[in-house]
């Protein structure tokens, strides 16, 4: 009697646990991504005309691609959700393909389980952050560096997949959106004033991503 007794609780316990993220579980992955974005950059310049300031502005739109590492390291609060961080360095090519730059994007990750078993998971998450952009432009006689710094935010969907009970990857579909004014300038190694100058890289895009990840603790 106390086997058949003993036996329900068994597998209860065994359902209970059998989950890919739960309370207490540490998640951490690196991974590669590749973005496809539309930009639309707003400078303007003021000037004084006979003692009255004139505005001048522009607006341009353009198309680019990046090309990064996320870093993400994930702590479960509940079987359905993990709140975690992400540290995502890489690079932004425009249509011209021809400065130096670097990427940076960090923030806060909460991310939810719609479908949580063992060894696969259905995900959905949310990105709150900041995003820098550096960009050194350098023709014959010139040389530009442009810092961008500013919002960033981003939702996510996929899934995850578990290769034993520790290590899996992740395959995720996301959409990214900064906002960055401009920060500092330099041109030709001298600082230029932004008193009278002013300008903002905003982008959206769709990025494919795919991570390595290892996951344990929990209960």
């Amino acid at each position: 009697m106390r086997k058949l007794l003993f036996l329900p609780v068994l597998l209860f316990a065994f359902a209970s646990s059998a989950q890919f993220n739960e309370a207490g579980r540490f998640h951490a992955s690196l991974g590669g991504a590749v973005g496809f974005h539309a930009t639309k950059y707003y400078q303007k310049f003021t000037f004084n005309f006979f003692g009255t300031p004139v505005n001048v502005d522009t607006t341009s739109t353009d198309g680019a691609a990046t090309f990064t590492l996320p870093i993400e390291l994930d702590f479960g609060v509940a079987k359905f959700m993990s709140l975690g961080l992400y540290l995502e360095p890489g690079s932004y090519v425009d249509s011209s393909a021809t400065e130096s730059n670097r990427l940076m994007m960090a923030g806060i990750q909460p991310r939810f389980y719609l479908l949580n078993k063992d060894r696969f998971a259905l995900l959905a998450s949310l990105q709150l952050g900041v995003a820098g952009l550096n960009i050194v432009r350098t023709e014959p006689g010139y040389t530009s560096d442009a810092r961008y710094m500013g919002f960033q935010w981003g939702l996510g969907t996929g899934m995850a997949v578990g290769f034993g009970d520790h290590f899996g990857m992740r395959f995720m579909l996301r959409y990214v959106s900064t906002s960055m004014p401009l920060r500092a300038i330099e041109e030709n190694g001298s600082s230029i004033d932004l008193d009278n100058f002013e300008a903002k890289l905003t982008t959206g895009g769709v990025l494919l991503q795919l991570s390595l990840c290892v996951r344990f603790g929990g209960n």
